[in-house]
């Protein structure tokens, strides 16, 4: 396994990074193009619960806080009743807790990182912590719900992120 952590948003940002009090956004690609994005993720009602009522511990409130209906203010959206990760999501809080695995890379610029992957009943079995995340508001604090800590889920089960996103 090679750990890497995510950059901090209270560390020092060049221009091409986030800046102070952000979430030090970290996005997931699809494959390593700067300009790559995936398309909104089903959850199974499976995963969604698991999220809801062990990950959030049942907390109406945090989960109000990560899904909304407006595709770019939430982080989860739900339609219909189907919930779905939006492309919001695919940014990840940089504190310094937060790590990815690595699991390859693609020239000098991005590395290949694991995820879960959405659909395959990751929720069964236990999930390593460098696969669940704290998320902040965009202001760089905590929400004022609480802790907030989701799994990092992709159709795929991996992503690709900018060197530059992590230390």
């Amino acid at each position: 396994m090679n750990l890497i952590t995510a950059i901090s948003a209270i560390a020092g940002c060049k221009h091409d990074q986030p800046t102070v009090k952000t979430y030090a956004n970290i996005l997931l690609r699809t494959i390593p193009r700067k300009g790559a994005k995936s398309s909104p993720v089903k959850l199974s009602n499976d995963e969604a619960l698991y999220i809801l009522n062990v990950l959030l511990d049942g907390a109406l409130a945090k989960w109000y806080w990560v899904v909304g209906r407006e595709h770019s203010r939430y982080i989860y959206m739900e339609e219909k009743g189907i919930v779905k990760i939006t492309s919001v999501s695919g940014f990840y809080s940089g504190t310094i807790k937060n790590q990815f695995n690595m699991i390859g890379t693609s020239g000098k610029s991005w590395i290949k990182v694991e995820t879960l992957k959405a659909g395959s009943d990751w929720w069964k079995n236990p999930i390593p912590l460098y696969l669940l995340h704290d998320v902040y508001s965009f202001r760089g604090a905590l929400p004022k719900c609480g802790p907030i800590k989701l799994p990092v889920i992709t159709s795929t089960g991996y992503a690709w992120i900018e060197r530059g996103q992590v230390e």
